[in-house]
């Protein structure tokens, strides 16, 4: 016998956070319809923009949740202690639920949201966006039990979020919500909520939080240069650029010295400029150096991220049984050789001839010390595939493009390695599970199983931030425990199918959240060697030990 969904919860209507409870009948989404005929647009927008307070109201009688309760016990399921869900009925709104709820369970973002957007420099319609979106985490990040199952309708969220991006998300009292890829509604999100947070009278720098890793950064810098101005940080970034470009080729050290001089430069700019919670938790760098094998020119681009994608290792490229997340941070990490159409840009046309007079002297090409960037050769684990290049092409190691002029670039033949270089607290990775396949002109999805760690996710091969990895106390600090697991289900693309998040709790338990439908997950090692997580996990949220 099957039963409906609708029917188990038929008697759960959504809270909607900031909107005053309604005594008329309501329709599938849980306003009043006879209070809802009366509004007229401007007056929903006002009601969007206007002050959101937090809701202290019963949604359940006793009776109902005990015989709710006593239902979802007899098969297995423990709801006494059950977290808040989000309603979705049948709106297509999946994947904005499972992103926030991996962002509500994010330590601290909550709270540290909630104390930001006080100060924030933001225009009515970003306000009524930071307070809906500040009022639902902190809402939705509650001890276990307090809530007794509630579920919550995020249509406040959804209206600010309408104002600001109408093609993002539908009105959700006239439109129809299109499935979206939650990888990047979750971009946007984190994006959006920086640009407002970081918003500063005037462009001032402002210093990093005291005791946070930029300040201590700025004293490390202080203690070595000196002077730490805005000019003489530029100075030092232009000194270390030309340092790598023209670097000394019987130093095996030099380069790797030189880069990570830059990137702790270019670290120190960006904190003082980005100084949001978003900045603070998931924000992380990358170094990406290309090597032209023509001059032997090595150029060196650092970028911030906020979220990583990771491209999937298949079976075939592993050693070992089976793939794991080590094995496809390996795959991001691998030298690429770049050639035909993936050639890379130089400008070692008009270099040639100066570079063979020297080239007798060299002892070795730089190719065979780019691969001790890293603290180790990590490409050892992965065979590097010849023709593989459409995954590790992704935003997040795109490079930025030189300032060449267009009369004297060459593509010539050359190799590319990304690292990261700094990590941040909270590491958020899109598995590349998406793509399109040009010769049958379709979207895939590709259902490779990954074994995915909960604790212990070790990232100290991966990470260049130091040149002595036995640096003491170092490994301890690019350890990290899963905090979050967004999965789609079903569909050859991420517009399509279905979306549910893992989640760990303030009390450290694991929760599945399906809209509304939220369980207690009794082992989470056991849940994440399951088919369905192996092979659709596609967002992972984890947070530094």
């Amino acid at each position: 016998m099957s039963l409906k969904r609708t029917n188990i919860h038929q008697n759960r209507k959504p809270l909607h956070l900031g909107r005053e409870p309604d005594t008329g009948s309501s329709d599938v989404t849980g306003r009043s319809i006879a209070s809802t005929s009366k509004l007229n647009i401007n007056e929903k927008r006002t009601r969007v923009k206007s002050s959101i307070s937090l809701p202290t109201v019963s949604y359940h009688s006793n009776n109902d949740l005990n015989l709710k309760n006593r239902f979802w016990s007899c098969l297995g399921y423990d709801t006494l202690n059950a977290l808040p869900g989000l309603a979705n009925n049948g709106q297509n709104v999946c994947f904005m639920n499972s992103v926030l709820q991996c962002l509500a369970h994010t330590p601290s973002l909550a709270a540290m949201l909630r104390n930001q957007m006080k100060s924030a420099i933001a225009n009515q319609s970003e306000m009524a966006f930071l307070k809906a979106m500040g009022n639902l985490l902190e809402f939705l990040n509650v001890t276990p039990g307090k809530s007794k199952g509630c579920v919550v309708s995020a249509c406040v969220l959804r209206s600010a979020i309408h104002t600001l991006v109408p093609s993002l998300i539908a009105d959700p009292d006239y439109g129809f919500q299109l499935q979206q890829d939650a990888a990047e509604f979750l971009t946007w999100l984190l994006c959006t909520l920086q640009q407002i947070l970081n918003r500063k009278g005037n462009n001032q720098l402002l210093a990093p939080t005291t005791g946070s890793a930029a300040a201590n950064m700025e004293t490390m810098l202080q203690v070595m240069y000196g002077d730490i101005s805005e000019n003489r940080i530029s100075e030092l970034i232009e000194h270390y650029r030309n340092e790598i470009e023209h670097g000394n080729e019987y130093e095996d050290n030099s380069e790797a010295e030189n880069i990570l001089a830059l990137s702790n430069l270019e670290w120190l700019c960006y904190c003082r400029r980005n100084t949001s919670i978003i900045d603070d938790i998931f924000t992380g760098q990358l170094a990406d150096a290309r090597h032209c094998l023509t001059c032997s020119r090595i150029s060196v681009s650092i970028e911030p991220f906020t979220v990583l994608p990771v491209p999937i290792a298949e079976s075939y490229e592993v050693d070992g049984p089976q793939v794991n997340l080590q094995h496809c941070f390996e795959k991001f990490s691998y030298i690429e050789e770049l050639s035909g159409q993936d050639s890379l840009a130089c400008t070692c046309k008009n270099l040639r001839k100066q570079n063979q007079e020297t080239a007798k002297d060299k002892p070795k090409r730089r190719s065979e010390r780019i691969k001790k960037q890293g603290n180790q050769d990590v490409s050892d684990g992965v065979k590097s595939p010849d023709n593989d290049t459409s995954e590790s092409s992704c935003n997040a190691r795109a490079s930025r493009s030189e300032s060449i002029s267009s009369d004297s670039r060459t593509f010539t033949p050359g190799q590319r390695r990304t690292l990261l270089s700094k990590v941040p607290q909270c590491l958020v990775i899109q598995l590349m599970r998406f793509h399109y396949d040009a010769r049958n002109h379709t979207a895939c999805k590709k259902h490779t199983a990954i074994q995915i760690p909960v604790t212990d996710f070790d990232l100290k091969d991966l990470v260049f931030d130091k040149l002595d990895s036995h640096e003491t106390g170092a490994s301890s600090r690019h350890v990290y425990d899963l905090c979050g697991v967004c999965i789609h289900q079903g569909g050859q693309i991420a517009s399509y199918g279905h979306y549910i998040a893992y989640c760990q709790a303030v009390n450290n338990e694991w929760y599945k959240f399906d809209d509304s439908h939220v369980t207690l997950v009794q082992d989470m090692v056991k849940e994440c060697n399951s088919p369905e997580v192996k092979e659709n996990a596609y967002i992972l949220f984890y947070k530094k030990r």
